[in-house]
C-alpha cells in the first residue's frame, strides 16, 4: 500500500488494504493476517481513537481498514 503524502503531523487518516487476485478481482474468503511495516513516522492504530498501535492486521471478506498517523512534522 502506497499511502498520500504529505500527511499533517498528529492527524490521523484511514486507507484500506484490499487482497486481489491476478485478475484484479477481490478475494472475499481471505481472512490472513498482514504485517505491517512502514518507513518514515507512520504508525498504525486499531481504531480512529488512535490509543492502540498494532504491527498486523486481519482481513475481513478481502479487506481491512486501517488508521494512520504521521508523529513527526515533515
Amino acid at each position: 500500500m502506497t499511502t498520500t503524502a504529505p500527511e499533517v503531523a498528529g492527524t490521523g487518516w484511514t486507507e484500506t488494504i484490499t487482497a486481489k487476485d491476478i485478475n484484479n478481482n477481490t478475494i472475499t474468503t481471505d481472512t490472513s493476517t498482514v504485517n505491517l511495516t512502514h518507513t518514515g513516522s507512520v504508525l498504525f492504530y486499531t481504531s480512529n481513537t488512535y490509543a492502540t498501535t498494532v504491527t498486523t492486521a486481519t482481513l475481513s471478506a478481502g479487506t481491512a481498514t486501517l488508521y494512520l498517523k504521521d508523529t513527526v512534522a515533515p
